[in-house]
């Protein structure tokens, strides 16, 4: 978001990241709710709901993901793998 071109350092994007958060709690939780629906989405194929009108359902091998305002995202061929924070 810029924060290294407008003077900040590496050091103290962590503690913005924490503060950010905690005071965003919603937002994180949605960003939860979203990563569980599309990874048992794939683990299972069985489509997800999730509030507000969202599904995530798994298509020829592609993760279809329908918003309230009825676009699809596609996520082709998606796979689970392990990331740097071991997630």
């Amino acid at each position: 978001m810029g924060a290294l071109e407008k003077g900040l350092t590496e050091e103290e994007l962590p503690e913005i990241v924490k503060r950010w958060r905690n005071a965003n709690k919603r937002i994180v939780d949605l960003w939860h709710t979203i990563e569980n629906c599309a990874i048992n989405c794939i683990l299972t194929g069985q489509t997800q709901v999730m509030q507000k009108n969202i599904y995530f359902a798994y298509e020829n091998g592609n993760l279809v993901v329908t918003l309230p305002s009825k676009r699809q995202l596609f996520y082709i061929s998606p796979k689970l793998t392990t990331n740097s924070f071991r997630k």
